[in-house]
Parts: structure tokens; C-alpha cells; sequence
């Protein structure tokens, strides 16, 4: 593995794909690693979308759909307190099918530390809404912290 071979004190992941800083520190402290992992923040657009090189794949109907995504996120985690999980979970996905460029492939609220699905708030200490959204050929994936 990578971080065994450099062998570094400190390691940068952005937060942008949660899924894989979670599982990196999970596997960091199984492995009892002597190796602080530190979490950047998702760099955006002005216009809320997260930063990818892929968004240069996007045609310009398709990219200027693509802000919905980080939009209905934010909207999502100022709606927490008047919806449960399964119907955030399904007004994510409705908000952001509503736009035809856009195809939410999955959208999942889960533990922050496991990545195991929630299906009440306040059942963990913080709680993840993680996405992908097919937009064309493009892949696009996005996360809020609830």
C-alpha cells in the first residue's frame, strides 16, 4: 500500500469523495498507522459545483445544470428538521431527476464514521448525504455533512 511504502506523518484527502476519506481512516486505524489523515474541504465553483476535472466533459446545457446537484444539498441539510430520512432521500433524488440533464444514480444519508446507512436523524454522532449523478457521459459525485 501506498502509505505504508512513503511512510508520511500526514495525509491530505479532499472531502469530496467522502466515501474514500472514510474508509481511509477507518483502514489507518485499523492498521494502527501512525499517520494523521486530514480532511480538505470540497473546493467549488462560484456557482456551487464541486471542482472536477471531469466538469470540462460537460457540454453547456449539461453544465449549467450540473450547480442543482450542491444546491439541492444545501437545500436538503436546511430541510433536515421537517422531513425524515427516507423522504429527504427520495426529494433529493426527485429534485434532481426533475432536470433532464441530470440522473441521480444513487443518493444515500449515512454514518459519518461508518458509512452505513441512517434511517432516523440523530441515530449518530454526524450524518453524510453522499450522491452521483449521471450527467451524459459524466459521472458526477458530491456530498453534504448534515
Amino acid at each position: 500500500m501506498l502509505l505504508n511504502m512513503v511512510n508520511p506523518h500526514k495525509a491530505f484527502f479532499g472531502q469530496k469523495d467522502f466515501q474514500q476519506l472514510a474508509i481511509i481512516r477507518r483502514m489507518v486505524e485499523m492498521l494502527d498507522m501512525s499517520i494523521e489523515i486530514i480532511s480538505c474541504p470540497t473546493v467549488r465553483e462560484p456557482d456551487g459545483l464541486a471542482m472536477s476535472s471531469r466538469n470540462m466533459l460537460l457540454n453547456p446545457k449539461q453544465r449549467t445544470s450540473a450547480p442543482i446537484i450542491s444546491k439541492t444539498l444545501a437545500q436538503a441539510r436546511n430541510n433536515m428538521a421537517r422531513m425524515s430520512v427516507k423522504e429527504m432521500i427520495e426529494w433529493v433524488k426527485k429534485e434532481i431527476n426533475n432536470d433532464p440533464e441530470l440522473n441521480v444514480e444513487y443518493f444515500e444519508i449515512a454514518d459519518a464514521q461508518t458509512l452505513q446507512p441512517v434511517r432516523q436523524w440523530n441515530t449518530t454522532k454526524q450524518t453524510v448525504g453522499c450522491i452521483a449523478v449521471q450527467v451524459g457521459q459524466v459521472r458526477l459525485i458530491d456530498n453534504i455533512l448534515f
